[in-house]
């Protein structure tokens, strides 16, 4: 194949004009300049924040970071606590699972304490009890009482965030709850990263970091008791058929499937990538 120089040259410099004139045509080349600054198109929206929403939200948004503090500090005081107390590996696996044991229990509890007595007092109790749970484990060095209020802390963690994502859900909208939502789980994760940093403010091997956890929890407290803002309604659930589920979900299920079918398909898709890893072992 042979290249025409004069005609790679005249298309160089067609472009540097394009750049500082606008759009220049030659030949079957057609460059148009462009700008980051266009006007967007008539059916595209803009982002807007949720500033309505934060304004009506930030006492839990604030109450909650300040609780995910003291839940990262106490989840990484106990595994360090656990080692330095000769627990085995296993025992203090069983110990941190007990978390999720109450997990699933408080999912069940949460919704009805909610109808009863509403978010504001639930958030409040389930607070108390867990930071109570955070002194006993300080107190009572031991796997069996570790593990039981490990699994009591996770059964108010539980209930705790049905109150925080349902008094969030009902202060969005429909064009802001997705953003909303974000902002709560950076909220949730930033204090959960940086509560495990502070472990270095006292030795592990007292009760001094214990008590901090409770501090932190009991003023998650603060903001949320003193707010003038107004408490979600008391919405009564509805039962969803797995039929109902499946109806209204099919659609994204099967966009899900057949972006998967297409990224097996692609020459570096994930799973060839994956097959090739294999191989080269």
């Amino acid at each position: 194949m042979r290249f025409d120089c004069g005609v790679v040259r005249s298309a160089f410099w067609s472009r540097i004009r394009a750049a500082a004139t606008g759009p220049v045509e030659t030949g079957e080349i057609i460059v148009t300049q462009t700008s980051s600054h266009e006007t967007p198109a008539p059916g595209s929206r803009s982002v807007a924040w949720p500033a309505s929403a934060l304004a009506a939200t930030w006492p839990l948004l604030l109450g909650m970071g300040v609780l995910m503090l003291g839940m990262g500090l106490q989840s990484t005081l106990l595994g360090v606590r656990a080692t330095l107390e000769g627990f085995p590996t296993v025992v203090t696996g069983a110990i941190m699972s007990c978390y999720y044991v109450g997990y699933l229990l408080g999912t069940r509890m949460a919704p009805p304490l909610v109808r009863r007595l509403g978010h504001i007092r639930v958030f409040a109790a389930l607070a108390a009890i867990s930071s109570a749970s955070i002194l006993v484990q300080g107190s009572f060095v031991g796997p069996f009482t570790w593990g039981v209020m490990r699994g009591v802390t996770g059964l108010c963690l539980a209930g705790i965030y049905v109150v925080a994502e349902s008094w969030l859900n009902d202060r969005a909208s429909r064009e802001n709850r997705g953003r909303l939502f974000a902002i709560y789980m950076v909220v949730l994760y930033v204090g959960l990263g940086a509560g495990q940093f502070l472990l270095i403010l006292a030795r592990p091997s007292t009760t001094a970091p214990f008590m901090l956890v409770s501090v932190l929890v009991s003023l998650a407290l603060v903001p949320i008791l003193v707010s003038s803002r107004q408490v979600p309604e008391h919405g009564l659930p509805r039962t969803v058929r797995l039929r109902e589920l499946y109806r209204d979900t099919r659609w994204t299920s099967w966009r899900s499937r057949s972006h998967e079918i297409a990224e097996c398909h692609r020459p570096n898709g994930a799973l060839t990538d994956f097959k090739e890893f294999v191989l080269s072992k």
